[in-house]
């Protein structure tokens, strides 16, 4: 679709995922800005990418599901920063992540011998 809009900047004004996962937001956001990164390369001027959202909101009546990179307890609106904001302040303080940084923020998958 990039391809279409090559003579174009282009501005991801709200981008993200709603899940109770926050390794899935963290996969979701190192698939997504790579796929932004080779735009880049192929010569897409994207100027600009903004997540959505900070923090998980009040969205279509309702609380659920969670959106943000900062988890927000709706009793006492207590504000705690997921891992997934760490993840997303180390790729813009480095101007991208390695498999090093990924792998620092995502904890192994059980595998067959843990389930069993």
């Amino acid at each position: 679709m990039l391809e279409r809009f090559r003579d174009k900047p282009i501005y991801i004004t709200e981008n993200g995922c709603s899940c109770n996962d926050d390794r899935f937001r963290i996969v979701y956001l190192a698939l997504y800005l790579s796929a932004v990164h080779d735009a880049l390369k192929r010569g897409m001027d994207v100027r600009g990418y903004l997540y959505w959202s900070l923090m998980d909101n009040y969205e279509w009546s309702s609380f659920l599901p969670r959106f943000g990179l900062v988890n927000v307890d709706f009793k006492t609106f207590e504000r705690t920063p997921k891992p997934s904001a760490a993840f997303y302040r180390e790729i813009i303080e480095n101007n991208g992540f390695s498999q090093e940084i990924l792998r620092k923020y995502l904890h192994e998958l059980p595998t067959l011998e843990t389930i069993q």
